[in-house]
């Protein structure tokens, strides 16, 4: 879903923004309202164009950033919500009052080079996740701010305050002061590493383990941060059209009810990826496919996406081998891209996909007496070889009868493999079928699996692993067949195309040896609106027959196409900065990333062999030229890695967050007041961690406000165990 601009967005899953948060005229934050009756925050961009959601690669901008710039000498307080920020810039006037999109889950990608040589005090909220959100920016600005300090929040204030709200009792806006002095008199030094100052609520008293699990922190803006309703309502202007609230600091509030748990992070029940995705950017396939899919989308009732990341794939699998496209001599990449149609059922998922296959069934089908001419000749030569032994065993058995030399077996006389005809089209991945698959479509085939959650689970497997990996290269591989017999394969380029549901992705991805997901691209559009049938057909298949036909038909001959001097110019800038965010990522998103490179070539290459099919005017391309890469960078960056995104975020993003998922999810299904580690790892991760490994995953859910640890006094080694927060319960079923 997309705009003109951000006051204009609408959130599909969450309606009108309660308020808009401008950082910059291409990023903003809003304040949505979630299902469960909380608040949460969702980035928004701005392509220049138009304005949709999508959460663009760190580093993100800071709050205020043109109130550091105007005041440069200032000092600046870090506060962990837009609320906040303006709450305290109404308090604080001597100080630039900042703060950070995503809340205290998203503190790793800040921007924090506005904050270079500045002295920063930071504010925590009052709760487990604001300090230890503070402590890890506290240790990033060593080295960049001037001093960083700490603000110390009494312990008896309520939890969860911040100073969006209004003021616990018995507390002025000079109390609020004094804290502040207090805090900048006594700075950390940044070029010396020591224990930040803490704060843990009053009934928090076991500090809470950091280290490995304080990468379970960086999780999608929208699904992790609380931004308080109380807030939003006392939060003046932003882009918001409402009138504006005067936040009321001086009102003495009730005393609050101090909960002896901290809040839990309720992004781990979530099931959902945050935000809409951007939609597929048609305009990058030549104009008549861009035609096609637009028909063929209106006829099937299915999104445009689907339609168009299936005509890629099956194009690609046409091509298969026989076409790579090479940046340098060293470096090439085979026409194979392997591709996932994500959506629930009824989405237009299988019907996307037919719109492509139904033309390639019918290229398969012309094949029918190519296959049966060349079967003809085949068993010809099979007597032939077969009549041909006979006559050399006649000779060998003679040369023995009367001591002579044995005559050499001829080469005719060797018979050939069975029969394998030209099929442009597999459906059964087990390794026979697809070496014979193989045999007889030397360049590629395509696999289509409906759905695609079996061969995700078993690809990994022994010697399918081995193929599997040589598939997506294009590579030679030696296969054992039955017998012991080994049958060498010069090219086995297999492009994919298959269909998942969204419950079906964290099962799927959770095998630990399975890389073929990171090889996946991801589409998972919403459902298309209604349309009703169209008068005509809108779509030319004839012509579409007779494009595909063209790739289909390519010389045999393996032919690499360099890059034009301009799109490797180009291709050499995405690099860059593909290089630089790498170090970013981690877990699954870091996988996949990290063949980004490789991918966009792959696009590049097809986007060329379509635009060429839709004339077939002038000879096949030796080039790839600047526009085909320039929308194949456009199509990996803008809309694949946002999608892929998406997926690994619904799969939980890496191994410990899956397990940590998993094990929540249980613990909900099953009522747990308390749960031991033993229980952990034998019934809600079916033994597939380690005593380690589950230690981590319940520190991931202590950390998360899920558990809390039990101290025994007992004789011996104490039981590990934890008590769990009533707060799962409360939220069953929603």
């Amino acid at each position: 879903m997309s705009a003109r601009d951000f006051a204009s967005l609408t959130h599909a899953n969450h309606g009108k923004p309660l308020r808009w948060w401008r950082y910059t005229d291409a990023f903003a934050v809003a304040d949505l309202h979630h299902h469960q009756g909380r608040t949460i925050g969702a980035v928004a961009v701005n392509n220049g164009t138009s304005c949709y959601w999508h959460e663009p690669l760190p580093p993100w901008p800071l709050y205020r950033v043109p109130a550091l710039q105007a005041r440069r000498d200032a000092p600046v307080l870090v506060v962990e919500s837009e609320a906040a920020a303006e709450a305290a810039g109404a308090l604080f006037a001597d100080h630039v009052c900042v703060t950070w999109p995503g809340g205290s889950n998203a503190v790793d990608k800040a921007d924090l080079a506005p904050l270079r040589g500045r002295a920063v005090v930071l504010w925590p909220d009052h709760d487990g996740a604001g300090v230890t959100a503070m402590e890890r920016l506290q240790v990033r600005l060593r080295g960049i701010a001037c001093t960083v300090a700490l603000v110390v929040v009494p312990r008896g204030w309520p939890d969860r305050w911040t100073l969006a709200h209004t003021l616990p009792a018995g507390v002025t806006v000079e109390t609020l002061r004094g804290l502040l002095r207090e805090a900048s008199r006594a700075p950390d030094n940044p070029g010396v590493v020591e224990a930040p100052c803490t704060l843990r609520p009053a009934a928090d008293d076991n500090p809470r383990p950091q280290g490995e699990v304080g990468a379970l922190c960086d999780s999608p803006v929208g699904a992790a941060d609380d931004h308080d309703p109380e807030a939003v309502e006392k939060t003046p202007e932003a882009l918001s059209s409402e009138d504006d609230v005067p936040v009321q600091m001086n009102a003495i509030a009730a005393p609050a009810v101090v909960s002896d748990w901290p809040a839990p992070d309720f992004a781990m029940l979530d099931d959902d990826p945050v935000g809409d995705l951007p939609a597929f950017p048609v305009d990058v396939l030549p104009p008549f496919w861009r035609h096609w899919s637009r028909g063929a989308a209106r006829e099937a009732n299915a999104p445009v996406d689907l339609v168009a990341l299936s005509l890629l794939t099956t194009a690609a699998g046409l091509i298969g081998g026989a076409r790579r496209i090479a940046p340098v001599p060293s470096w090439s990449e085979p026409c194979v891209l392997w591709t996932a149609l994500v959506g629930a059922p009824a989405c237009g998922k299988t019907a996307a996909l037919e719109t492509s296959l139904r033309l390639v069934r019918a290229l398969d089908r012309d094949l029918a007496d190519v296959n049966a001419a060349q079967q003809r000749r085949h068993v010809t030569a099979r007597a032939v070889a077969r009549a041909e032994e006979w006559w050399w065993r006649d000779g060998v058995r003679g040369a023995v009868a009367n001591r002579r030399a044995a005559p050499e077996i001829p080469a005719i006389a060797q018979e050939t493999e069975a029969f394998a005809p030209r099929r442009l089209i597999a459906d059964d991945p087990a390794l026979g079928a697809m070496c014979a698959a193989l045999r007889g479509n030397p360049r590629g085939v395509l696999l289509v699996r409906d759905p695609l959650a079996d061969w995700l689970n078993d690809n990994a497997r022994g010697a399918d692993n081995s193929f599997w990996q040589a598939s997506w290269s294009g590579n030679a591989c030696s296969i054992a067949a039955r017998r012991a017999c080994v049958v060498s394969l010069d090219c086995t380029a297999v492009s994919i195309l298959g269909t998942i549901r969204p419950e079906a992705i964290t099962a799927a991805l959770a095998r630990r040896d399975a890389d073929a997901a990171a090889r996946l691209l991801f589409a998972w559009p919403p459902r298309a609106a209604f349309e009703p049938l169209p008068d005509m057909m809108a779509v030319d298949d004839q012509m579409a027959l007779a494009a595909l036909g063209a790739l289909r038909d390519l010389p045999e001959a393996v032919r690499v196409l360099p890059l034009t001097p301009d799109a490797r110019m180009a291709f050499d800038r995405f690099r860059r900065r593909h290089h630089d965010q790498a170090g970013r990522l981690e877990g699954c998103e870091a996988d996949w990333w990290s063949r980004g490179a490789g991918s966009v070539l792959r696009l590049a290459g097809v986007l060329m062999f379509l635009a060429w099919s839709q004339e077939r005017i002038m000879p096949e391309p030796t080039q790839v030229a600047l526009w085909a890469m320039r929308a194949a960078i456009g199509l990996w960056l803008e809309y694949l890695w946002p999608h892929a995104r998406g997926v690994f975020q619904l799969a939980g993003g890496s191994v410990q967050e899956r397990q940590a998922r998993r094990a929540l999810r249980w613990l909900q299904h099953h009522g747990k007041a308390e749960v031991s580690r033993t229980e952990l790892r034998r019934s809600a991760l079916g033994r597939t961690c380690d005593a380690a490994e589950t230690g981590r995953v319940a520190e991931a859910l202590v950390m998360g406000g899920w558990l809390r640890p039990v101290s025994a006094i007992t004789r011996g080694r104490p039981p590990v165990r934890w008590t769990v927060n009533d707060a799962l319960h409360a939220t069953r079923g929603l």
